[in-house]
């Protein structure tokens, strides 16, 4: 889901006949591609890699020599350390299906009855359950979400704001829930918490997390939209960070770079369940193929690392160091930031201290004078926020393939343009 409501989303004009040809975009993770060059690069994987078949209907009954589908299924769970995975066309769908399963074998094994209860799980007030996706939880799955950490001011994130110095969901969070309030079905928790700016929770306490749902009967789930991310940032394996969750949600059209796509991993039976509600769900499509091909190909490129670009911990680092270029600058301080302020995966967020139409005004004209967008993605904060007292526009930011390939000077070069120029706007 993206944060950016498309009534404050902005890119920069590409109509004048006087624009460079060339575009060096600071913002964007992926190199651009059109449609058609996609689909050769898929046509071109399936060669690669036998596909000559189209799976259909989810190929539930096909072994894995028998399907593309189920090889892929079965990449992804090994380097997961899982049993098994269910490629979906959404994280929404995934996420939802591991919810319903876990809250009705938690009734089932609790009341002995799955049907005559209204359902709760805990999540962070940045979670995507409660900013993106219409309350889907309540008015699909018939459940109640319990907002960590309790007593908060309610949902941030999204078109809300007012995200700057909030912290990730911590151990003290999940604890006081347990003492206080009967415990949920499901533990849901968000590695990194993008929301906030990518941060991390600290991984001990993620461990003592999974021991306390343990004891109590609660299932812990990882939504782990950007987790080649997270692992990276806390420079593990795959497969030591999905250790402590009973189920794990991952996606590929971010970091991964697929067209669409997730899949959602857990033991044997919980994925054999998932495919019954996979079917329940409408999300068996009569083939999924340019979908899992596309994901197939961005895991085995970006999530094993065989594709010869930069790793995640390689962009994460290089985050870190253009990040602390910026952040010793004086110009550039003095209008921009960042949250966190030390990048802890390859993501951060940014403030800015200049109204959206300056911003808009100064990024096109660098883009103008010099083929560099310096911000492609960014949106207005409203008065409403928090942070609109300090602050006129903010911006999330991906260190990826295309942008980490851009020297470290053009950064620090443009983005003190930038600053320069919104300090001046402000002096007048």
């Amino acid at each position: 889901g993206g944060t950016i409501p498309a009534a404050h989303r902005h890119r920069s004009s590409l109509g004048s006949t006087n624009q460079p040809e060339h575009v060096i975009d600071l913002q964007a993770q992926h190199p651009p591609q059109t449609p058609s060059q996609m689909l050769r690069g898929l046509a071109q994987f399936c060669d690669d890699h036998g596909i000559d078949a189209f799976d259909v209907y989810g190929d539930f009954g096909s072994a894995q020599d028998e399907s593309y589908l189920r090889q892929f299924e079965a990449d992804v769970a090994q380097e997961l350390g899982m049993d098994d995975g269910v490629f979906m066309p959404s994280g929404v769908m995934a996420q939802s299906i591991a919810l319903l399963m876990h809250d009705r074998l938690r009734a089932r094994d609790m009341i002995g009855d799955e049907s005559v209860r209204r359902g709760t799980f805990a999540c962070h007030r940045s979670s995507h359950l409660l900013l993106h996706e219409g309350q889907g939880y309540s008015e699909l799955l018939n459940m109640d979400a319990i907002v960590l950490p309790l007593g908060s001011d309610g949902p941030c994130g999204g078109s809300i704001g007012n995200t700057l110095g909030v912290e990730p969901m911590r151990l003290r969070d999940v604890e006081q829930m347990i003492s206080t309030r009967a415990p949920p079905s499901t533990i849901i928790l968000e590695l990194p918490h993008r929301e906030v700016g990518g941060k991390l929770n600290p991984w001990a306490e993620v461990e003592q997390m999974g021991q306390l749902c343990r004891e109590n009967g609660i299932a812990f789930h990882a939504d782990g939209a950007r987790l080649f991310e997270a692992a990276a940032g806390y420079g593990i394996s795959m497969q030591e960070v999905t250790r402590p969750f009973d189920s794990v949600y991952v996606s590929f059209y971010k970091g991964i770079g697929g067209i669409s796509g997730a899949m959602l991993l857990g033991n044997t039976d919980f994925c054999s369940e998932a495919r019954i509600w996979l079917r329940r769900f409408g999300g068996n499509l009569y083939t999924l193929l340019p979908y899992a091909v596309s994901a197939w190909a961005g895991f085995k490129e970006r999530g094993l690392g065989i594709g010869g670009g930069p790793t995640f911990s390689e962009k994460r680092n290089k985050l870190k160091c253009v990040v602390k270029r910026l952040s010793g600058d004086d110009d550039i301080k003095s209008i921009v930031t960042f949250e966190p302020q030390v990048p802890e995966t390859n993501m951060i967020h940014g403030f800015v201290r200049a109204s959206f139409e300056d911003c808009q005004k100064a990024v096109d004209a660098i883009y103008n004078q010099s083929g560099v967008k310096v911000l492609s993605r960014y949106r207005a904060i409203s008065k409403g926020e928090k942070e609109g007292a300090s602050y006129g526009c903010r911006f999330e930011w991906t260190m990826g393939d295309a942008n980490a390939a851009i020297d470290d000077a053009i950064f620090v070069e443009k983005w003190r343009e930038l600053a320069q120029m919104l300090a001046a706007n402000v002096k007048q």
